[in-house]
């Protein structure tokens, strides 16, 4: 019989409206053992319940049956479907599945359901959460008590390892979609081998019980207030809050927080454009937020290291021009009339002699502050030859450099111009490889300018640089 039956084909969504597939669970097994749903078309306005959980490896994988025709799925979702068949307060359950829900082969619909994903699980009655299965005892009834009374009554050690590993400090709970789904339910619990578990006990008891506290779980991570103005925040901020967040696809670290910020409208969910043109449609959404942090965070979240970048060809890169004037020093952070100014900076030193006993002569200096500290020197030749080797070395504290090594080849990564004939103003231009290896070490918080932007009118006349980006050519 199994052998007769043809793979599931999902029929197109209508795409002008919100449109979405519903799964609903058969109460039974097929004759051949496998779990069964029946899918139809609704949308978002429908009854149903979302589930949030781990994909997981891409094999191996597991069949199950869709509309009576096969349907492969990995098996973290087929040891759910299977759990579900098997318990009666699943059976004629209504679920909303991305992985069956959404037709994965078609780039198009993806971006459709991705722009509605907050709108989807915002609307569903409740989200599940579903952290596997697991082989080793849990006290779920703790959850259900004082934390204080469990670690009291010397239980803790005999079930650390489930606690550990299974519950706390599970993956699943560094996933980056499970931001938007978990903060936007109306409702969440979560769900362990076949236990299920109130969102609220599993928070209030990791709370309680301090060994707990250096695992993955975040207890701030829960639905949030729906009247709440506040409730959402801008796009940097929320990338630099939930930075270690994975994900197969860097994009998903961006996409997955739409809902959430504050720019929902002004970034494109689309998949197929290089991740290069993602990080400028963000940067250029707050041009008075640019800073050393926004770019930094921005990168790093799309994965856009070094080494990755230095693969594409330089004009084809993204650019970091800075203007700067040498005269000027930038106020420190504690300086009483710069209460927002970025800790994190750069700037340049007019031409000198003495910093270096490679160079003859003359030599630029630049460099690069994070968040107050001077971590970058970089050092090159006055007369800016091209193809001149360009010098960098971390500053130690106690204000020596450490071993200089070649940050890259002039004109191969960084440039310097004038801005005007003798106005003593430069444009200091640095490339994204070559920008994301000096600020690599940086720590890791949002300075004040990348929160609030520039909104004091006497930042530039103390010395603040405009920063701009864009490709090589713009």
């Amino acid at each position: 019989m199994a052998s007769s039956r043809k793979n599931f084909v999902h029929d197109p969504l209508d795409h002008t409206k919100p449109s979405i597939r519903l799964i609903e669970l058969q109460p039974h097994l097929s004759e051949d053992g496998l779990a069964q749903c029946a899918l139809s078309h609704a949308t978002i306005d429908g009854e149903y319940t979302c589930l949030s959980y781990m994909w997981g490896p891409k094999s191996p994988t597991a069949v199950i049956l869709v509309n009576g025709k096969e349907f492969r799925v990995r098996q973290n979702l087929f040891d759910f479907l299977k759990m579900a068949t098997a318990r009666k307060s699943f059976r004629r359950k209504v679920f909303w599945i991305d992985a069956v829900c959404i037709d994965q082969e078609n780039r198009l619909e993806r971006q459709h359901q991705v722009l509605q994903m907050g709108d989807i699980y915002a609307q569903a009655k409740e989200v599940i959460a579903w952290l596997g299965l697991c082989n080793v005892p849990i006290p779920l009834w703790a959850l259900k008590v004082s934390g204080s009374r469990f670690h009291a009554s010397e239980r803790l050690e005999i079930y650390r390892e489930g606690l550990d590993r299974y519950l706390y400090d599970n993956p699943y709970w560094n996933r980056a979609w499970i931001t938007q789904e978990i903060t936007l339910a109306r409702k969440c619990s979560v769900i362990l081998n076949s236990t299920w578990m109130a969102l609220d006990h599993v928070i209030e008891f990791y709370l309680q019980v301090v060994e707990l506290r250096c695992m993955a779980f975040n207890p701030q991570l829960k639905p949030i207030d729906r009247t709440d103005p506040r409730r959402t925040m801008p796009i940097i901020t929320l990338l630099a809050t939930f930075e270690n967040r994975k994900c197969s696809i860097p994009q998903d670290r961006i996409f997955s927080l739409l809902s959430l910020c504050d720019e929902r409208q002004a970034i494109v969910v689309d998949y197929k454009p290089p991740r290069l043109n993602l990080m400028l449609n963000v940067l250029n959404i707050f041009p008075d937020k640019l800073c050393i942090c926004s770019v930094y965070i921005v990168g790093r979240a799309l994965e856009l290291t070094g080494t990755q970048c230095k693969k594409v060809h330089l004009k084809k890169l993204l650019w970091l021009s800075i203007d700067l004037d040498p005269r000027k020093r930038v106020p420190e952070k504690d300086h009483d009339l710069a209460p927002e100014l970025c800790t994190s900076r750069i700037e340049v030193l007019s031409p000198r002699a003495g910093y270096a006993d490679w160079y003859k002569g003359k030599i630029w200096v630049a460099t690069f502050t994070l968040q107050d500290r001077l971590e970058h020197v970089i050092y090159w030749g006055a007369e800016c030859t091209m193809n001149m080797p360009v010098y960098y070395a971390r500053r130690r504290s106690d204000g020596t450099d450490s071993e200089y090594q070649v940050l890259c080849r002039y004109g191969d990564g960084l440039e310097l111009s004038a801005m005007a004939a003798d106005n003593g103003k430069y444009t200091l231009r640095v490339a994204l490889p070559v920008f994301m290896k000096i600020v690599a070490a940086m720590k890791h918080e949002l300075c004040d300018v990348a929160k609030f932007g520039r909104q004091y009118s006497y930042i530039r006349d103390m010395g603040w640089p405009e920063m701009r980006i864009g490709y090589h050519d713009c």
